[in-house]
C-alpha cells in the first residue's frame, strides 16, 4: 500500500517550492506537473495551493491568489499516479476531464458540473 503513496509523496516534496509562483520554479520531475504549474503562473496564478487527498494518492492543486480570473486560476487540477485508477462516480461534483499524462503522473482538470450543464442549454 505505501508503494502506491510514494510516488505522490516524494512528488509532493518536490512542489513544496511551488508556494509562490514565479520564474524561480524548480522541477518536480514530472513534464505535465510542471507544466501546469508553468501555465497556472503564467495565466496570472501568483500563489499555489496543493495537498493530498485524504485516503488517496491524489494530489490536488489549485490557485489560491490571482488578480486575473481564467481557467488556469479558476479550476482544480490532480496529479495522479499513472498506475492509479480514476472514475468519475467517485468525484460527483466535478467531471475529471485527462489533461496530460507522462511516466509519472495524469493530470486530471476538474471541471464544475453545473458548467457543464449550462453550457448545453
Amino acid at each position: 500500500m505505501i508503494k502506491q503513496f510514494l510516488p505522490l509523496l516524494l512528488l509532493a516534496g518536490c512542489l513544496a517550492p511551488y508556494r509562490h509562483a514565479g520564474a524561480d520554479l524548480t522541477s518536480s520531475g514530472s513534464p505535465c506537473v510542471d507544466g501546469t504549474l508553468v501555465n497556472m503562473g503564467g495565466a496570472g496564478c501568483e500563489m499555489f495551493y496543493h495537498a493530498q487527498l485524504p485516503d488517496q494518492p491524489i494530489l490536488k492543486i489549485r490557485c489560491t491568489y490571482s488578480e486575473v480570473q481564467n481557467q488556469w486560476t479558476k479550476l482544480s487540477f490532480y496529479a495522479v499516479p499513472s498506475r492509479f485508477t480514476v472514475f468519475n462516480d467517485d468525484h460527483q461534483d466535478d467531471k475529471w476531464v485527462l489533461m496530460c499524462s507522462d511516466s509519472f503522473v495524469d493530470i486530471y482538470v476538474a471541471i464544475p458540473i453545473k458548467n457543464i450543464e449550462n453550457n448545453n442549454e
